[in-house]
Order: C-alpha cells, then sequence, then structure tokens
C-alpha cells in the first residue's frame, strides 16, 4: 500500500528540523524571558514607607495601612479595576472615573483663587460641574 506523501519529492515530506528546533529555541527563550521579568518584579517592587508624614507633623498613614490597602484589592479581586480596564468597577471604586471628576474640582478651586482670589465652596465647584 502506498502512501499518499510517497509521491512528494523528499523536501515536501513534513518539516524540516531547521524550523523544528527554531520553534524549540523560541519557546524556551521566551519563558525564560517571562521567568526573569516575574523574578524580578519581586527584586524590583517599589518601596513600601513605614509611615508618611503630614506638614504638621502628624501621621497620615503607615505602611500596614498601604498592605491592608494592597489585600483588600487582592481579596476583591479589583485588579482590573475600573470601567476602562475591565468589570472591576462593579466590584469596587471606579477610580478611573473618580480621578477626573476630582481633578476638575481642583482644577476650577486653583484658576478661581488664581483669578478672583476667592474659593469656591464644594456645592459651587459641583454646580459648575
Amino acid at each position: 500500500m502506498q502512501n499518499e506523501f510517497d509521491r512528494f519529492p523528499e523536501s515536501a515530506k513534513g518539516i524540516s528540523p531547521l524550523w523544528e528546533y527554531a520553534l524549540v529555541v523560541v519557546v524556551v527563550f521566551g519563558m525564560a524571558v517571562l521567568i526573569y521579568i516575574s523574578a524580578s518584579s519581586y527584586d524590583d517592587a517599589p518601596p513600601v514607607p513605614r509611615e508618611v508624614v503630614g506638614p504638621g507633623g502628624q501621621v497620615v498613614f503607615t505602611g500596614a495601612d498601604i498592605l491592608a490597602g494592597q489585600q483588600i484589592f487582592l481579596q476583591y479581586g479589583l485588579m482590573d479595576n475600573g470601567t476602562i480596564w475591565g468589570h472591576g468597577a462593579y466590584l469596587g471604586p471606579d477610580f478611573s472615573a473618580a480621578y477626573p471628576h476630582t481633578l476638575g474640582r481642583d482644577a476650577l478651586r486653583a484658576s478661581a483663587a488664581k483669578l478672583y482670589t476667592k474659593k469656591h465652596s464644594d456645592r459651587q465647584v459641583d454646580r459648575l460641574l
């Protein structure tokens, strides 16, 4: 019984060993890079301060507060938080929408103080936004 590939020349039968070697090299190299980046992310993580002190010398928050906040995000799976990045806004606060609003309020207050030398109350700012 004749194989259907017997009618093709030897060069057309199967994949070249060079392609197989290249595939193995690419997969091994790619996995090595991923493992290196994963391991170095722990070493290159930003430091967590023991405490953050305000202008008056009072402690605003501590490193334990930061770690407790991280645990809340991990506990509720809020890593994909926000309407832009995923469905996390259903599970927690939507910081991607809150930040532009806060930025607008702060910009309005700063421009009012600079242009008119007067401060707007929160109620006046909310009416303008």
